[in-house]
């Protein structure tokens, strides 16, 4: 099934102008989609000029879907809409999108000339327009006023032209010769599969968005477990990774005077057309009420997988689509996006599953000696101790080492030898204690699965040599008294981890263990 994304999100589709318009006359008319009562609008406009912009215009927050600006210069401008809840404010708490934005030309209304005497029989003749030169400068003065070009809404689209490197000069003929004639007899390009079409004006370097078609993401799976009143959340799926783009180069006619076309604006006329193949990256998001950012996230070419900790559950994700092309030296950066709803189904055994937002820091399954919280060996114990020798540690998520060392805290005695300690993207802290070797440094931003360390029996335990394993520790923030069972947040099937010699030394048993019979 093929469909046009929707740009940035909110309950309804979100639509997008790339047309450029032309208005003869203040005030200039802005209109826009309605997305709710529960919705105000703030319109910005910008002066275009010599490749800047430059905002002459802010208007308050309205309720109503348009505006009336008085434009004071002819010029090219750049409108945006920009939405919000009523009585929100825009902070780093609360963003406030851009949603809609466009393109117009604005030309100052010709003087009236007085009408001449003359009899019945001339006043019946069309005139042609009057022409009055100036020196070096020509006033086209039309018969009639043209009125505004329709808006063409284009669904789920925006298109921004910002450079990144000066732009090239590019060589036009003065002239465009019977060009029309030579386009129609081409054979047109086939669009097949995923594809966006664009117009790319030569004369005022914007693109304009004609077509676009993209297969609907695909999920998976959504699921949740519940911990302490939140609900764990996770969800699978995939998504198309590359796109072709096809792109038209168009200039402007050269002024006619016995062709009105060329008068206003730009009579676009087709000259080239050019071919892309684009990767197309992606972003997935929870959405309830407002967008929600994961916890967690793996956006692979074709796959993602996202989880997270809220305390409701989420009725929609939103997935974005987005890429960046450079074309004759300009960069074209499209978003796309869609607002899909699901549901997430409970994993009922959640004694034995998990559904947690992280992953298992080995890359096999192993046993544990010592469970987190109150054991016939220690309460609290603030960790799990993993039953593993010289094995490779891999991070469990997306986020920056904060410290590393030799720990010395209780004393020479009761040490945790060598450590690391890292910050995971959801604010969360692992600990990895007696450890033999490390592989990263301080301030280093690791992702999942990126090796970490290499377990050891480094430290002490009343001032006795410790035997090969790891303390695992997940920390609500930095410190360890904030220390929380990690069961429910990695993500693995704990019925397969079990209590290392349990048959020997029953007391291992204990603690927070997520099958306490084994």
């Amino acid at each position: 099934m093929k469909l046009l994304k929707v740009l940035l999100l909110f309950l309804s589709p979100i639509y997008a102008h790339t047309d450029v318009e032309v208005y003869i006359g203040s005030p200039v008319n802005i209109q826009w989609q309605e997305y709710g009562d529960e919705y105000e609008y703030m319109v910005e406009i910008y002066q275009l000029r010599d490749s800047a912009e430059s905002l002459i215009y802010t208007s308050d927050w309205i309720l109503e879907n348009s505006i009336d600006v008085e434009i004071e210069e002819e010029s090219s401008y750049l409108w945006k809409i920009y939405i919000r809840e009523i009585g929100k404010k825009c902070d780093d708490d609360y963003q406030c999108f851009n949603v809609e934005s466009g393109y117009f030309d604005f030309y100052f209304p010709p003087e009236q000339e007085e009408p001449e005497d003359t009899d019945d029989e001339e006043q019946n003749i069309d005139q042609p327009p009057v022409v009055k030169q100036e020196g070096d400068t020509m006033e086209i003065k039309p018969k009639v006023n043209r009125q505004p070009i329709q808006k063409k809404e284009v669904l789920g689209t925006t298109v921004t032209t910002e450079k990144y490197i000066p732009k090239e000069e590019f060589q036009e003929p003065e002239r465009v010769k019977e060009v029309k004639a030579v386009e129609e007899t081409k054979e047109k390009s086939p669009k097949e599969g995923n594809y966006c079409e664009y117009i790319y004006n030569v004369n005022r370097e914007r693109f304009r968005l004609i077509d676009c078609e993209i297969d609907k993401p695909k999920i998976t799976s959504s699921t949740y477990s519940t911990y302490n009143g939140m609900y764990i959340v996770n969800s699978k799926g995939r998504y198309t990774d590359s796109v072709k783009i096809y792109i038209k180069n168009a200039v402007c006619r050269n002024f006619d005077i016995l062709n009105p076309t060329t008068w206003f604006g730009c009579d676009e006329v087709v000259t080239s057309a050019d071919e892309y193949d684009i990767k197309l990256n992606h972003e997935v998001y929870f959405f309830n009420k407002k967008v929600i950012s994961p916890s967690s996230y793996i956006f692979r070419d074709k796959e993602y997988e996202i989880a997270g900790i809220y305390s409701s559950l989420p009725s929609n994700l939103i997935f974005k689509g987005y890429f960046s092309l450079k074309h004759r030296g300009n960069w074209l950066d499209q978003e796309l996006a869609i607002k899909m709803p699901t549901t997430f189904k409970k994993i009922e055994d959640g004694s034995k599953s998990s559904n947690g937002i992280y992953s298992f820091p080995f890359s096999r399954i192993v046993n544990v000696n010592q469970w987190h919280g109150c054991t016939a060996y220690q309460c609290p114990h603030k960790g799990i101790d993993f039953a593993v020798a010289k094995e490779k540690i891999y991070a469990s998520g997306s986020g920056t080492v904060v410290a590393k060392g030799y720990d010395n805290y209780y004393g020479e005695c009761n040490s945790g030898g060598n450590y690391l300690l890292v910050k995971y993207d959801s604010g969360h802290h692992m600990s990895y204690m007696h450890l033999e070797k490390t592989y990263v440094k301080n301030g280093q931003r690791v992702k999942e699965g990126e090796l970490l360390a290499l377990s050891g029996n480094t430290g002490a335990n009343n001032c006795q040599p410790l035997g090969y394993h790891l303390h695992f520790e997940l920390r609500e923030k930095s410190s360890q008294s904030t220390h929380i069972d990690p069961v429910p947040f990695i993500d693995i099937n704990w019925s397969l981890v079990k209590t290392n010699k349990s048959n020997i030394y029953p007391k291992r048993l204990s603690g927070d263990n997520p099958h306490p019979s084994y």
